[in-house]
């Protein structure tokens, strides 16, 4: 069942992959600013100990 979905996926991408080279720079751009830095906000919020590191 799974297999099934993914292959799928997969020809549904082929087929519309200029539509996903579009969109590609949009999601990096997001990725870039919007999720990396969530890792220096977590890590601003805790308590942080030089002995152990991070």
């Amino acid at each position: 069942m799974r297999s099934d979905t993914l292959k799928t996926f997969v020809k549904k991408m082929q087929k519309h992959r200029t539509h996903v080279l579009m969109a590609l720079p949009a999601f990096m751009i997001l990725l870039l600013f919007d999720y990396i830095p969530m890792g220096g906000l977590v890590l601003a919020f805790k308590d942080f100990d030089y002995g152990q590191g991070i």
